[in-house]
C-alpha cells in the first residue's frame, strides 16, 4: 500500500514538472517568469531526477535570448540559484553561453550576465577545470576583439572574470602559448596606455592573477617591462601627470604579481626592491604640492604593499634589504605631509582648524577627507608586524626603532593616539604581534581555561634567548599603552564599539604575555586594574568589553610569574573578589563564565602568593560561596557556566580548602553526586571530584560519605561504557573516593565494590596500558578499603595471574599490579603458595620478568619466617636439574627481585646461583637468569659480590658476557656504585667489537650510567671509542649518551666536547651508527638543549642533519616466488626526523630559526613517496608546529603542501587503516585543519580547493567533524 502511494506520489511529480516545461514554452512571459523560478527552485531543493536537470538548463539558457526583459533578468537570477547543483557537462553550457553574452550583449544584463559567471566560476567544485575551459577562450578573444572597438565596460567585465577564474584555476586551465601572449600584451597595454582609469586598474589585478599561469621567465619579462616605465621625467612640471596616468598604475600592477607569485620574480627582486626605496626616499621629502601628494600617497601605499608580499613570499632571497625596510617603515609610520593626523593622549591633543573634540565625527573609510596619507602609515605598521612574524632576529632593531621611547621617530605606541580608525586598528594589531614576539605565552594560555590543571602549570615563558624581556624596556612602554588606552576609553567623546574591542584586545594581549611586567611593576597594576575596574563596574560598557576585560584580568591573576613580588596587590583582592561577584549576576552567560574563570585564577595565586593571609580572605570567599553554590547545584545554566563553575570550585577545594565549611563540602559533594548522574559532560565533574583534597576530611560528614558512595556507584556504571576519557576520568575518581572513605575508615558500598570487582576481566584484556595501570592502582585500593574473603578474590587473582602473562605487562613496569599481588599476601586474602604456582605455571619465556616480579611482590610482604619457607622453595626449583627449563629461569630471575629486597648473600643461595651460572653444563637460557638472579642478590652485599662480577669482567673469561647481565642489574638498582667499576670500563669497550648487538646494548647502558656518575673520568674514554674503526664499539659509544645525557647531567666544558664530537660523527656511513648518533642527540636536544645550543646552525647542524633525512638504501630479498624491497634507510630518516621533531620545540629560537624554511622543504621532499608511516606522522607534527609557531614561513609553500599532501592522503581515502596508519591520518588531518587557517588569512586559493577535497571525503569529513566537536 505505501509503495502504491509513493509510486503515485512521483508520478504527480513528474505530471507537474512537465507542466512546468510547458509554461516555460509558453507565449505568455508570465508563465515563463513563474514556470523558471518554480523549476530552479525545485532543482535547487533537490526534488528533481539526475536526468531532469538538462532539461531545466537548456529551458533557462533559451530564455536568455527571450523577448522580455524580465524573462531574461529572471532566467539569469535562476541559474546563479542553481549553479552549485549542477554537473561538469551543465556547467560547461552555461559557462559557454553566459561568456558569450557578457561580450556580445548590448543591452542592461551585462552586468547581471557577469555576475552570474563569477557566481559560476565561485560556485562551481574546483575540479571543474574542463567545464570553465570556454570562459578563457571566449573572453580572450574577447579581450582581443574589444580592445580595437574601445568597448572599455565589456574588457573591465572580462578583466573581472579572468581574475576570478586564474584565482580559482590557476594552473588547471589549459591554454596556448599565444593566448597566454596575446592576454598578456592587452592587460600591458591597457596599464600604459589605457584611455580609463578603472580599466587600468582591472588589467592590473588580471595581470597579477595571471602570473599564476605565466612561467617565470614571463614574468621576469613582465615586470622588468614594468620596472622600465618607472622613471622620474626629467621635466618638473611633467611628474604629476606621470605619476597619475601612468607610474601609478604600473606600481599597482606591480603589487598585484607580487601579491600572487612573489617567488616568481627572481633576477628582478634587487631591482624592484631598489626602485621602491629609492622612489619613497625621493618623493617623500621633495614634494609640497597637496594634490600631488594625494598620488604619492596611494602609489607610497602600493610600494609598501609589494614590499609585504615579497616578505611573506620569499623573505630568505629579501633578507639583506631587512634593515633598510625597517628603516624606511619607522619612518612612514608617522608620514603625514599635510599636518591632518589627530593626535590624542594623556598629555596633548592636536585638532585641526581649532575645532572641538566633541565635534569630532569618524567617517567610514576615507577619514581624512582628501588626505589619504593615513594609508602610507597603515601600511608601514602592517610591514613591521610582517617582519616580525616572518623573521625573529628582525625583533630587536623593530623595537628600538618604532616602539622604544629611546626611538629617534615617534613609535608605535604614539599612533594609539591618531583618532583615524584603521590607523588605531593597524596599531593595535602591530603591538599585539610584537608582544607575542617578545614573549611566547604557553600554548594552554589561548585556549580554554577550563580545566585547573592547565591552570596548576600556567605561566609564560621566554622562547627566545636573543629576545628576552629583560633586554627590552618593556615596563615603560606598557605604562604608555595603558596611559593612551585610558585616555581614549575614558576622555575622548565618541570612541566606536570596534575601537573599543581593538583597545581591549590590546588590553587582553599585554595581560597574557605580559602579566609578570604588569603585576609586578605597581604604577602599571594600577593604570591596569583601575581601567579593568571601571569597565566592569559601568553599567553601559557593552558586554562583550566586560568580557574582555574579565579575560584581562583573569590573565594577569593566571600568567604573573610566582618570582614576582606582587605584596602590593594584596589591597586588591577584595575589591577583585567584587567584581566577580557583580560578573556572577549578570544575565550574559559569557560574563558569568569569565567571572568564575577570574575567581578560579585568584583562588590558585591567593595560595601561592598570599598563604598566610588565607584567613583575612576567608570573609570574601564566605560572602561569594553561595554564588558559586547556586551555579554548581543548577542544571538550566549554560554549558560554559557549567565548565566554568566546576573549574572555579575545583579550584576553591584544592587552593583554599582550609577556608571552606562542611555544610558547604557537603553541598558540593551533593552537586557533583547529582551531575555525575544527569549532566551530558560528565569528565568536568569527575575532574572536580578527583581534585577533592585529602585536607578536608574533618569536614565530611555522614551525609557526605553516603553521597560519596552513591556518586561511586554511578562512576561504577560509567565504567562499563567504552569511551576511553570518560573511563579514565572516572578511575580517577574513584581512586580519589576510595581515598577519601578510607580517611574516614569507611567502606566503599557493596553495590559499588562489587560493580568495580566484575570489571576487572574487561579493564585487564584492554591493551590500553593506562587505563590497565589506573584500573589497578584502584583495585589495591578497593582491596585495603573493606577487605573481604579470599573466596571473593578469586575471579581478581584468575585476572591478574593471566594478566601478568601478557604481552603489554612485559612491555612495560606494572607497579600497580605488583602492589595488588602484594596488598593480597599482606592482608592473607588468597592462597600464597597457590598463587605462586600458577604464576610459575602459566608463564612464557616473553613474561619472564613480570611473573618473577609478581611473585617476588607475594614474598616481600610476609613475615620473616613465611619469607624465607617460600625463598626455600623457588631456591630449590631454581636450583633442580629436573625441573623443566622455563620454570627454573623464573625462580631464578624471582630470587634476583627478591634479594634487591632481602639479603640472600648470607646463606647458600648465593654460592649455587654463581655455580649455575659457572657451570657450562646448563642451558644457556639458565646460565642467563642465573646471571640477572646474580646481580639481584648482589645488592644486599655490594662489598662481596661485586669484586667477584668485576673480577670475571676483567679476567676477559668465557663467562664475562654474563657477568655483565648482573653488573647490569647493579647498576640499575644499587644507589652507590664502587669506583672499581670504572676501571673495567676498557675491558668493556674491548668485548663490544666482536659482540653481537644484545652484549653491545648491555654495555652501553653501563657506560652511559657510569658516565652519568663521572663524566671528567669518563670523557677520555667515550672520545677515543667514539672515533674507533671498529663499528661494534662505535655504536655501542654513541649508543651509551642516550644514558648518561638525562636532565640531572650537570652542563660543562666536559659535556660540550662530547657533544661537539658526537655531532662531527653524524654522517657515519655504517646505518646501525648514524641512527644511534641521531637517537643520542635527540636526547641531549630534549634534556639538555643547552649543551647543543652553540651547534645549531646551518653548517654543523641542519646540512649534516639533511643527508640523513633523505637517507635511502635499498635491499632487495628473493623469497623464491616472489621478491621484497626492503629500505634500511628507514631508521636514518625516523631518527633524523625525530631529532628535528624534538629541536623545534626545544631549540627554536635558539639557532633553529634560521633554517626553518629548508625544514619544510625536506618535509615535503619525497614525502608521499615515504614508506614509513611513523615517518609521515613526524613530517605532518613538524609541519603542524611550524603553523603554529612561524606561519608566515609556512605560508610561501602553501601551493607546494596541498598538492604533497592530497598525494599523501588520497590513498588511505578509501581503505582500511591499521593502528599507525590510523594515527597518521589523523595527524595529517590535524595538520591540514590548522593550515587552512593559514590559507584562508593569505587567500591562498590551491591550498582551500584542496581542503574542499578534504571534507568532501567522507572518511576525513568525520574524523574532522569529531576532532572539532
Amino acid at each position: 500500500m505505501q509503495s502504491a502511494q509513493q509510486q503515485q506520489q512521483q508520478l504527480l511529480d513528474q505530471k507537474r514538472f512537465d507542466e512546468l516545461v510547458q509554461d516555460a514554452k509558453d507565449f505568455d512571459p508570465d508563465k515563463k517568469f513563474m514556470a523558471a523560478n518554480d523549476l530552479s527552485n525545485a532543482l535547487s531543493n533537490g526534488q528533481l531526477k539526475d536526468t531532469d536537470y538538462d532539461t531545466v538548463v537548456k529551458i533557462l539558457l533559451n530564455q536568455l535570448n527571450d523577448d522580455s526583459n524580465e524573462v531574461q533578468g529572471n532566467s539569469i537570477r535562476c541559474l546563479s540559484k542553481i549553479i552549485n547543483k549542477l554537473q561538469e557537462t551543465q556547467v560547461e553550457n552555461v559557462s559557454k553561453t553566459m561568456i558569450v553574452k557578457v561580450i556580445e550583449d548590448k543591452g542592461e544584463y551585462r552586468d547581471v550576465y557577469a555576475t552570474c559567471l563569477k557566481t559560476l566560476i565561485n560556485g562551481v567544485p574546483s575540479n571543474y577545470a574542463k567545464a570553465v575551459q570556454p570562459i578563457l577562450l571566449h573572453a580572450i578573444q574577447g579581450m582581443e576583439q574589444k580592445l580595437n572597438n574601445k568597448e572599455f565596460d565589456v574588457q573591465e567585465e572580462l578583466c573581472d572574470i579572468l581574475n576570478n577564474l586564474f584565482k580559482k584555476w590557476g594552473q588547471s586551465l589549459s591554454t596556448t602559448n599565444a593566448n597566454v601572449k596575446n592576454l598578456t600584451n592587452i592587460l600591458m597595454s591597457n596599464i600604459s596606455k589605457g584611455e580609463r582609469n578603472s580599466l587600468k586598474k582591472k588589467s592590473c589585478s588580471c595581470l597579477g592573477s595571471l602570473g599564476l599561469i605565466l612561467h617565470k621567465d614571463d614574468i621576469g619579462r613582465v615586470v622588468k617591462e614594468l620596472l622600465q616605465n618607472i622613471k622620474k621625467p626629467d621635466n618638473q612640471k611633467q611628474i604629476q601627470q606621470h605619476l597619475r596616468e601612468k607610474q601609478i598604475y604600473v606600481v599597482y600592477a606591480l603589487s598585484a604579481i607580487s601579491k600572487t607569485v612573489a617567488k616568481k620574480l627572481g633576477s628582478n627582486l634587487k631591482d624592484l626592491i631598489n626602485i621602491i626605496l629609492k622612489d619613497i626616499n625621493q618623493y617623500v621629502e621633495e614634494v609640497d604640492d597637496y594634490d600631488l601628494i594625494i598620488t604619492i600617497s596611494e602609489m607610497f601605499e602600493s610600494y609598501l604593499s609589494i614590499l609585504e608580499s615579497l616578505i611573506k613570499g620569499c623573505p630568505d632571497e629579501i633578507k639583506e634589504y631587512f634593515p633598510q625596510i625597517v628603516d624606511l617603515s619607522s619612518q612612514l609610520i608617522n608620514y603625514d605631509p599635510n599636518g591632518q593626523a589627530r593626535i590624542s593622549n594623556g598629555g596633548e591633543m592636536e585638532i585641526e582648524d581649532g575645532g572641538e573634540e566633541d565635534e569630532y565625527d569618524y567617517l567610514s573609510d576615507d577619514q581624512d577627507g582628501d588626505d589619504s596619507s593615513w594609508r602610507v602609515r597603515r601600511a608601514a605598521l602592517n610591514i613591521i608586524e610582517t617582519l616580525v612574524k616572518s623573521d625573529s632576529e628582525m625583533i630587536r632593531p623593530i623595537f628600538e626603532k618604532c616602539v622604544s621611547s629611546q626611538s629617534e621617530q615617534s613609535t608605535i605606541v604614539y599612533r594609539l593616539g591618531e583618532r583615524n580608525e584603521n590607523i588605531r586598528f593597524a596599531t593595535f594589531s602591530c603591538l599585539q604581534t610584537i608582544i607575542r614576539a617578545i614573549v611566547i605565552s604557553d600554548v594552554s594560555h589561548d585556549k580554554g581555561d577550563d580545566d585547573f590543571d592547565q591552570e596548576l602549570n600556567s605561566g609564560p615563558q621566554l622562547v627566545r634567548v636573543k629576545s628576552a624581556v629583560k633586554e627590552f624596556n618593556i615596563s615603560e612602554i606598557i605604562s604608555e599603552i595603558f596611559n593612551t588606552l585610558t585616555f581614549i576609553l575614558e576622555k575622548e567623546k565618541k570612541v566606536t564599539q570596534a575601537i573599543l574591542t581593538g583597545a581591549y584586545k590590546l588590553i587582553e594581549s599585554i595581560s597574557r604575555n605580559l602579566s609578570r611586567q604588569v603585576v609586578s611593576d605597581p604604577s602599571i597594576w594600577r593604570l591596569a586594574f583601575d581601567l579593568i575596574k571601571r569597565t566592569i563596574e559601568n553599567k553601559a560598557s557593552p558586554n562583550e568589553l566586560k568580557v574582555t576585560a574579565f579575560s584581562s584580568l583573569r590573565k594577569l591573576l593566571k600568567n604573573y610569574h610566582e618570582s614576582s613580588e606582587i605584596a602590593h596587590l594584596q589591597n586588591d583582592i577584595p575589591n577583585i573578589f567584587k567584581l566577580a561577584s557583580v560578573g556572577l549576576v549578570q544575565d550574559y552567560f559569557k560574563i558569568v563564565a569569565e567571572s568564575f574563570r577570574c575567581l578560579n585564577s585568584l583562588f590558585n595565586m591567593i595560595n601561592k602568593q598570599f598563604n598566610s593571609a588565607i584567613p583575612t580572605f576567608s570573609a570574601s570567599i564566605q560572602q561569594i560561596f553561595p554564588q558559586i553554590s547556586v551555579k554548581l547545584n543548577s542544571s538550566d545554566i549554560d554549558q560554559e557556566i557549567k565548565q566554568s563553575v566546576l573549574s572555579c570550585t575545583t579550584s576553591l577545594l584544592v587552593s583554599l580548602p582550609q577556608t571552606i565549611q562542611a555544610q558547604q563540602i557537603k553541598d558540593i559533594i551533593n552537586a557533583i553526586s547529582e551531575k555525575i548522574k544527569s549532566e551530558t559532560k560528565k569528565i568536568p565533574v569527575l575532574k572536580l571530584l578527583k581534585k577533592i583534597p585529602l585536607s578536608v576530611h574533618p569536614h565530611i560528614t555522614a551525609d557526605s560519605i553516603k553521597l560519596l558512595n552513591s556518586s561511586a556507584e554511578s562512576i561504577c556504571d560509567l565504567l562499563a561504557k567504552q569511551d576511553r576519557s570518560l573511563r579514565v576520568a572516572s578511575l580517577e575518581a574513584l581512586d580519589k573516593t576510595l581515598v577519601l572513605l578510607s580517611e574516614k575508615k569507611s567502606p566503599l558500598s557493596a553495590k559499588a565494590r562489587d560493580n568495580f570487582i566484575a570489571l576487572a576481566y574487561d579493564f585487564l584484556n584492554d591493551k590500553d596500558t593506562w587505563v590497565a595501570q589506573l584500573y589497578l592502582s584502584v583495585l589495591k585500593k578497593s582491596i585495603e578499603n573493606a577487605p573481604q574473603s579470599p573466596q571473593y578474590y578469586t575471579k581478581i587473582i584468575e585476572s591478574i595471574t593471566k594478566f601478568s602473562n601478557s604481552s603489554i605487562v612485559s612491555s612495560a613496569h606494572f607497579s600497580s599490579l605488583y602492589e595488588v599481588f602484594a596488598t593480597l599476601s599482606k592482608l592473607n586474602l588468597s592462597n600464597r603458595s597457590q598463587m605462586i604456582q600458577n604464576l610459575i605455571a602459566t608463564g612464557s619465556k616473553d613474561s619472564i620478568n613480570s611473573v618473577s616480579r609478581a611473585i617476588s611482590s607475594i614474598i616481600i610482604e610476609l613475615p620473616a619466617g613465611e619469607q624465607q619457607t617460600f625463598i626455600n622453595q623457588i631456591f630449590s626449583t631454581a636450583s633442580s636439574d629436573k625441573e623443566v627449563v622455563l620454570k627454573r629461569q623464573i625462580c631464578l630471575v624471582t630470587l634476583g627481585e627478591i634479594g634487591r629486597h632481602v639479603n640472600l648473600c648470607s646463606g647458600n643461595i648465593l654460592q649455587e646461583v654463581q655455580k649455575i651460572l659457572n657451570n657450562k653444563q646448563n642451558n644457556e637460557e639458565i646460565r642467563t637468569a642465573a646471571s640477572i638472579s646474580l646481580g639481584g642478590i648482589a645488592i644486599g652485599n655490594l662489598n662481596m659480590v661485586l669484586p667477584q662480577v668485576i673480577q670475571t669482567i676483567n679476567s676477559g673469561s668465557e663467562g664475562q658476557y654474563l657477568m655483565l647481565n648482573s653488573l647490569k642489574q647493579i647498576i640499575e638498582h644499587s644507589q652507590q656504585l664502587s669506583q672499581s667499576i670504572i676501571q673495567i670500563i676498557p675491558n668493556l669497550f674491548k668485548a663490544t667489537e666482536n659482540g653481537d648487538e644484545s652484549l653491545c646494548n648491555i654495555i652501553s647502558y653501563i657506560i652511559g650510567k657510569v658516565t652519568h656518575l663521572n663524566l671528567k673520568e669518563m670523557k677520555p674514554l667515550i672520545l677515543q671509542n667514539l672515533s674507533s674503526k671498529n663499528q661494534n664499539t662505535k655504536y655501542t659509544t654513541a649508543s651509551s649518551f642516550k644514558y648518561f645525557c638525562l636532565k640531572t647531567l650537570k652542563i660543562d666544558n666536559d659535556l660540550r666536547e662530547l657533544v661537539y664530537a658526537l655531532m662531527n660523527n653524524i654522517n657515519e656511513k655504517d646505518i646501525r651508527t648514524r641512527t644511534a648518533i641521531l637517537k643520542s642527540l635527540n636526547m641531549i636536544s630534549y634534556n639538555l638543549p643547552n649543551a647543543i645550543i652553540q651547534h645549531i646552525n646551518k653548517n654543523e647542524f641542519f646540512l649534516p642533519v639533511r643527508e640523513a633525512l633523505r637517507f635511502t638504501q635499498i635491499r632487495e630479498i628473493d623469497f623464491g616466488p616472489f621478491k621484497q624491497k626492503n629500505d634500511d634507510g628507514e631508521p636514518v630518516r625516523n631518527a633524523a626526523f625525530t631529532l628535528l621533531d624534538t629541536a623545534i620545540d626545544h631549540l627554536h629560537y635558539r639557532g633553529v630559526e634560521n633554517f626553518e624554511r629548508e625544514i619544510l622543504e625536506e618535509v615535503l621532499y619525497e614525502f608521499a613517496n615515504e614508506s614509513s608511516e611513523d615517518i609521515k606522522i613526524l613530517r605532518f607534527q613538524i609541519c603542524t608546529k611550524f603553523a603554529h609557531k612561524v606561519p608566515l614561513k609556512v605560508t610561501p609553500f602553501l601551493d607546494q603542501i596541498s598538492e604533497v599532501f592530497l598525494n599523501v592522503l588520497k590513498p588511505y581515502a578509501s581503505k582500511a587503516d591499521g593502528d599507525r596508519a590510523a594515527d597518521m591520518v589523523r595527524t595529517g588531518l590535524i595538520c591540514c585543519l590548522t593550515l587552512k587557517s593559514i590559507a584562508e588569512d593569505e587567500s591562498n586559493t590551491k591550498y582551500l580547493n584542496f581542503w574542499e577535497l578534504v571534507m568532501k571525503t567522507e572518511k576525513y569529513r568525520n574524523i574532522i567533524n569529531s576532532m572539532t566537536n
